[in-house]
């Protein structure tokens, strides 16, 4: 598994239409060694899987209730501070964009790309960009309609400039 990551930050905080001949521009270690994982299955460099061509995926943020998903993933966050009766906290102005994909979806598409004997190189799998107060506006909708906690939008001061939420300046 790789990441959209490898396509380094977006400019403007808008996500470009990234494709799979986008050139991958990582600017941090992870998407850095997301990159060299790529390189070493496009060349048959892997050690455990040592044939050239291989298939890999770049992933979106996924989101869905499973099993080991992350508690500090963007919507298991806004939902405990929902929870908690705490604000919602987004850095920047709100309009950043993130790229997400539900679970479902994402299983199965890696399944696809697992099964299928021609796939080669990288598959991006996302659900394309949606702005973050949008996310935030929908997700309320959902979650809870009355009343909307107070969202409290800061400077932007994310020390990878991304779309994280500051559960520290909570």
């Amino acid at each position: 598994l790789s990441s959209m990551h490898v396509y380094g930050r977006p400019s403007g905080g808008r996500i470009p239409p990234w494709t799979e001949e986008t050139p991958p521009r990582p600017l941090t270690t992870y998407a850095s060694l997301k990159r060299q994982g790529e390189w070493a299955l496009q060349t048959g460099e892997f050690p455990r899987h040592p044939r050239p061509g291989a298939a890999w995926v770049r992933v979106a943020s996924v989101y869905g209730v499973g099993p080991g998903m992350d508690p500090e993933h963007v919507f298991a966050w806004w939902r405990t501070c929902l929870d908690e009766r705490r604000s919602i906290i987004l850095t920047g102005d709100g309009t950043h964009q993130w790229d997400f994909i539900h679970l479902q979806d994402f299983v199965e598409a890696l399944t696809l790309v697992a099964e299928d004997p021609r796939a080669k190189g990288g598959y991006n799998l996302g659900g394309g960009p949606v702005r973050m107060v949008d996310a935030l506006q929908t997700f309320l909708t959902v979650a809870a309609p009355d009343p909307p906690p107070l969202i409290q939008v800061l400077d932007p001061g994310d020390p990878l400039d991304d779309c994280a939420l500051a559960p520290g300046r909570l």
